[in-house]
């Protein structure tokens, strides 16, 4: 079922609640069920997307060593063990949310409960996950723009680091922007449904 559908469905119900004062209960509660489920759906199937997507890169640079053995200089290599760590540390928090996320909905029996953990869990995970993207962004940014700036070999190492300073605001100041841009497409809506369902079932048990 869409959200569509479910809109559809929570706009009968109020028809018919305002047409004939009749309000029933079970109809507005099955949607909200309803509702919260399929944006907990969607939440879930992006972070297992994740997870493998992330997977797959963390195999891919501890291979990475063996793949490109005589062409790997230290420098590298140490980035591809900040990388590695990164994203095992990355698919570590994400392991876990999943996992909880799942507790909370096979085990939660009450459906207020149950939307409420799920959603204050999920506002916690993405605020650490902004900050861990963040500033991962910017410290792959610093890596990649300190090498041109040490290429350019100003007249004295104030200029320079003066420059690698301030295009290291800049850098972070653009991951902060795209890093939120992104989790706001990609979970922005459903936290949003999350929300408004929690709104309509306090309507619901107030009426």
């Amino acid at each position: 079922m869409e959200i569509k559908d479910l809109k559809s469905i929570w706009k009968r119900t109020i028809e018919k609640q305002s047409v004939d004062n009749h309000f029933d209960k079970a109809e507005m509660l099955s949607a909200i069920h309803k509702k919260s489920s399929l944006a907990i759906s969607k939440i879930k199937r992006r972070i297992e997307i994740q997870l493998i997507v992330f997977s797959l890169g963390a195999l891919f640079l501890i291979a990475s060593p063996i793949i490109f053995n005589d062409t790997l200089h230290t420098t590298m290599t140490l980035t591809i063990v900040f990388m590695i760590s990164y994203l095992v540390l990355l698919v570590t928090v994400i392991a876990i949310v999943y996992k909880k996320m799942k507790d909370y909905q096979k085990y939660s029996d009450d459906l207020k409960t149950r939307i409420t953990q799920i959603s204050k869990m999920f506002k916690k995970t993405l605020s650490i996950g902004f900050y861990m993207d963040t500033i991962g962004l910017t410290l792959i940014g610093i890596w990649f723009f300190q090498d041109k700036i040490f290429e350019l070999k100003f007249e004295s190492s104030a200029i320079t680091y003066t420059t690698l300073i301030v295009g290291a605001l800049l850098i972070f100041f653009a991951a902060f922007l795209l890093v939120k841009k992104i989790q706001y497409a990609k979970y922005g809506k459903h936290v949003t449904m999350l929300d408004e369902c929690l709104n309509e079932l306090n309507s619901v048990q107030m009426a």
